[in-house]
């Protein structure tokens, strides 16, 4: 008996569909102009998230940033950090480019220097951008341009790992 149901387990196990999604996990590093900040920003992140058979892929994203920008009146911090929430509509062109539309929501804190008290700064972004994947490898390159609060424009660069997803 014990045999029969680790034989029905294992061959279910065997028989289980292959995942069908793809992922990514990458490094991105940009500039942008932000408002109440002093000069550019320089914004470093890391990605990672799963492409979906549907072209669609959802991301975390988490960012540092030196100088962020002041939002409203809460003050001024030296250097931000925090998540970000990332989906991506990924439009094959080719099977080495694809183009994107992305949209990024989350936060940023920061410690204010002249008082200690933490600072908290809401994101939204969206942009657009292409992915290059040279030589049918699974290396990326992507660029990206948008707006950040819809008043603060980006470039990215980002260098990563991906998998496409399986199509139907």
């Amino acid at each position: 008996m014990m045999f029969t149901l680790a034989a029905l387990c294992s061959i279910a196990l065997a028989e289980e569909p292959p995942d069908p999604n793809g992922y990514y996990v990458g490094g991105r590093g940009g500039v942008s102009v932000p408002i109440n900040a002093k000069g550019l920003a320089f914004p470093i992140s890391a990605e990672a998230g799963i492409h979906f058979p549907s072209d669609l892929s959802l991301g975390l994203r988490f960012t540092y940033q030196q100088d962020p920008p002041q939002v409203l009146d809460y003050g001024q911090a030296p250097w931000a950090f925090g998540p970000l929430i990332e989906g991506r509509y990924m439009y094959p062109v080719n099977p080495k480019i694809e183009l994107y539309g992305s949209v990024a929501g989350g936060f940023i804190f920061g410690i204010e220097e002249d008082t200690d008290k933490n600072i908290v700064m809401p994101i939204l972004s969206g942009g657009a951008g292409a992915r290059i994947t040279p030589g049918g490898s699974r290396l990326y390159i992507a660029t990206e341009l948008g707006l950040t609060n819809f008043v603060v424009p980006y470039m990215g660069l980002a260098l990563g790992v991906a998998t496409k997803p399986k199509r139907p």
